[in-house]
């Protein structure tokens, strides 16, 4: 897929012929048009999408183009920057959109959007939404389809003709989501639904209905083997004080088989949290505290190197990649400087694992491979 600096998913520039779109097992693009969304109101609508005369809404105008950076938490990492500056209010937030993108074996068709949302003006913005509206054209798009995975917050398009599953996923929990599946056909303007194919196109008013209402379906009209489908995922709303910041972040995830997108999401959900987890700020007199673990990767045995600036408690905490808890220590004394820990993992089956240690203001976060 083509990572943008300007809004675009898939797509950058004014249209949808600059970038590769997302492409899955080296076929065609799946997708014709995606961005992100950021709203909360009819008068106050951020985006790089269609609008009321088809041409796109270039509101975004980038600050800090696409790099990659060397990265501590992902195997790749990418940043961009920009702002609201192009509507026509004054510039009120800034954008950081870092991509995280995993070697992982169950994480290889997935890729992170996390939205890093400043607020630039002088006053409080309240009821935000931060959405992806992301036109699926999948094998034969008059044959597409749209069903919602409510426990995983995550909206799946399909297409009839194929095996093919494209699922976004909300991936911040501590904020609610909306999920809005759109027929992109005319007269859908029944059933939850709203016409967005006429003369007056896309408006701002049925852009922020769709990031801030729930519709879970698209597709199922009179045509059982579907329709052109557009699917919104969201994430809000929440305030945002002057001056204050709020991540948010997404998952986009390609497969062929329904199991294997569910257990990829999974994934890419679990490891997406241990980069929250690992970049939160820390407090206390952890400064000179460390951890290290060796060998790694470990095959009979872990050890975990210890370095504490005081005493602490603790709790253990090792996860494996699909997110279950295998091994837990409950609020142990360490004291301060050096120590050792170490535990057997030769019945752990091999694979990626990760390690929490946490408590009196000390946050570690690590990961670590299990080669039995």
């Amino acid at each position: 897929l083509s990572i943008t600096s300007d809004g675009g998913i898939g797509f950058g520039g004014d249209g949808s012929d600059l970038g590769a779109g997302i492409k899955h097992l080296d076929g065609d693009s799946h997708l014709f048009e995606g961005a992100l969304i950021i709203g909360n109101s009819s008068s106050y609508i951020s985006n790089k999408f269609r609008g009321e005369n088809q041409g796109p809404d270039l509101d975004f105008k980038t600050t800090s183009a696409v790099e990659e950076i060397f990265s501590k938490i992902a195997d790749f990492e990418y940043t961009s920057r920009f702002t609201d500056g192009n509507t026509s209010l004054l510039t009120q937030l800034g954008i950081t959109n870092k991509n995280y993108v995993f070697k992982h074996d169950q994480a290889l068709n997935s890729i992170v959007y996390e939205y890093e949302i400043e607020n630039l003006s002088t006053s409080t913005i309240n009821d935000i939404y931060v959405g992806l509206l992301l036109d699926w054209d999948i094998a034969n798009f008059a044959n597409n389809k749209i069903t919602y995975d409510q426990a995983r917050k995550m909206g799946i398009s399909l297409s009839t003709d194929t095996s093919i599953y494209c699922g976004v996923r909300a991936l911040t929990d501590s904020i609610g989501s909306t999920h809005f599946g759109i027929d992109n056909v005319s007269d859908m303007a029944i059933n939850g639904g709203l016409d967005i194919t006429g003369q007056n196109g896309f408006s701002d008013a049925e852009k922020f209905h769709v990031i801030s209402s729930q519709r879970n379906l698209a597709g199922g009209g009179t045509n059982s083997q579907g329709n052109d489908i557009i699917d919104v995922n969201s994430i809000g709303p929440f305030s945002l004080e002057a001056g204050k910041k709020r991540s948010v972040a997404f998952s986009i995830t390609i497969s062929n088989n329904i199991s294997l997108l569910n257990i990829e999401s999974d994934t890419i959900k679990n490891l997406y949290e241990r980069i929250v987890l690992s970049t939160q700020s820390i407090s206390g007199n952890s400064i000179s505290s460390l951890l290290n673990i060796s060998p790694n990767p470990a095959k009979d045995v872990l050890n975990l190197n210890l370095n504490l600036a005081k005493k602490t408690k603790l709790d253990l905490q090792v996860y494996n990649a699909n997110g279950k808890l295998v091994y837990y220590r409950s609020q142990e004394n360490y004291n301060r400087g050096e120590q050792n820990i170490n535990f057997p993992i030769n019945d752990w089956k091999t694979g990626l694992y990760f390690i929490k240690m946490k408590g009196g203001g000390i946050l570690f976060q690590d990961k670590f491979i299990v080669a039995n």
